[in-house]
Parts: C-alpha cells; sequence; structure tokens
C-alpha cells in the first residue's frame, strides 16, 4: 500500500466517523490473503476498511453496505454510506482479485488503489456527485428497515414431479431453475450494536407482498453505485 493512499484513505474514514477517532472492530477470523477465494474480504483487509460484521458504532450512527458480486465478472462493487452527527457520506469501491486491480482494465475505473495477494479494492470513477442524504431517507421511506423481518423468498422449486406423458420429455414448468451466472446482491446495515444482513433473492417469489419494495431499493442503490462508465438511470 503507498503510504499517501493509506493516508487519504484514513482522512476519509475520519470524515465518515465524525465525533469519534476511529472505528472499535471486534475479532474476528482472518481470511488467507493468499486464497482468491477470500478477494472480497481481502480487498477490505488491504485498503484497512472493517468487515461490517465486526464492527460496532456509537449510538445514532449508521453504516449501510450494498453489495453487487458476481465472482467472475470483475469488478464486484462496495457502495458505503454513512450517518455520524447529522451528516451523511457515501463512497463507491470497486473489488477485484488480486493484482488486477492494476490492470489496463482497472486503469479506466479507478482512482486511488489498494492490494494484496488475493485481493484488490480502489475508489472508483463515478458518474456524477450524489445527495447522500437524501438517497438514504428514500432508502427509508421505502422501506429499508423492513427487510430483516419481511424478506422476500426465493421462488418456491417443486422437484418432485410427474415425468412428461411425451417421451423424451421433461416438465419444463416443474424444474427447479438453475443459475449459475450474473449477479448478487446483499445490503448489510449497522446501528450502534445491532447488526444484519440481507441477500436479494436471485429468483424472487413473484406472489411476495414485499417484492415491489425490493426492486424500488434495488433501483435506488444500483443507481447510487453507478461508475463513470455506467448509463445514466432515471431514479
Amino acid at each position: 500500500m503507498k503510504p499517501q493512499s493509506a493516508t487519504i484513505l484514513v482522512a476519509w474514514l475520519a470524515l465518515l466517523i465524525v465525533g469519534t477517532p476511529s472505528f472499535a472492530v471486534a475479532q474476528s477470523s482472518a481470511p488467507n490473503c493468499r486464497n482468491a477465494a477470500f478477494y472480497l474480504r481481502c480487498g477490505l483487509k488491504a485498503a484497512g476498511i472493517p468487515e461490517l460484521s465486526a464492527t460496532q458504532l456509537p449510538s445514532g450512527e449508521r453504516e449501510i453496505r450494498f453489495w453487487v458480486t458476481s465472482g467472475n465478472m470483475m469488478p464486484d462493487r462496495l457502495l458505503i454510506l454513512r450517518q455520524s452527527g447529522g451528516r451523511t457520506s457515501g463512497r463507491l469501491f470497486l473489488l477485484w482479485i488480486g493484482t488486477t486491480v492494476n490492470s489496463p482494465q482497472a486503469d479506466t475505473l479507478c482512482l486511488e488503489r489498494w492490494s494484496n495477494g488475493a485481493g484488490g479494492l480502489c475508489d472508483a470513477r463515478t458518474l456524477q456527485d450524489h445527495d447522500w442524504a437524501a438517497i438514504v431517507r428514500r432508502l427509508d421511506s421505502t422501506g429499508l428497515g423492513d427487510l430483516p423481518t419481511a424478506p422476500v423468498a426465493e421462488r418456491h422449486c417443486d422437484d418432485h414431479f410427474t415425468p412428461s406423458p411425451v417421451p423424451g420429455r421433461l416438465p419444463v414448468d416443474r424444474i427447479c431453475q438453475l443459475m449459475v451466472d450474473g449477479f448478487t446482491y446483499a445490503i448489510e446495515v449497522r446501528g450502534g450494536n445491532d447488526y444484519w444482513r440481507y441477500g436479494f433473492p436471485r429468483d424472487p417469489d413473484q406472489s411476495s407482498p414485499w417484492l415491489r419494495r425490493d426492486e424500488q431499493l434495488l433501483g435506488i442503490l444500483a443507481c447510487a453505485a453507478r461508475t463513470a462508465s455506467d448509463r445514466t438511470c432515471d431514479q
């Protein structure tokens, strides 16, 4: 890590944590940062960003993290929103496997960069400045706080089917959907000592009364997590 890069990141974290000198980080198992399977956790570690599940915040402060991951379509994205002392800030990071954070592809997407053996992380070149406080207000009014107690379930998968009467044909409408590619969306929220994580279902139950809420939340977050190379959106 470059000394000037570390200084810049520490300064940003200080802005996020108004009135407190540093994160209070609990002990957790350390990732093996020689193994690319841990690239997400190792990218955070390279930049000195603690895992939210192992972090405690002072009363009245809140942090929201929105993850867009795929595992095979670099880079992944991490949007961090922080409320502290009446102030709301936000920052978009891109996560990479190992030293690909220094690749020509990353040059068009990245500003400051940090890396270790397994993971890399960089400041994203963003499309525009955001009113982070307004974004958080929209998330709250849309139902962000309902996610842990009113989740949308995955679509029911009925794998006990009667064979088709047509020889050689399977009852396609009764086969479980197999998802091997595409993006996964998740959100973490920490407020004081309270922490929760919600993984948006990849194949949601279309009859869920909460489906529209999830779609709206994802729309707000996806627009806030755009890089300079993305299209504009209507949010």
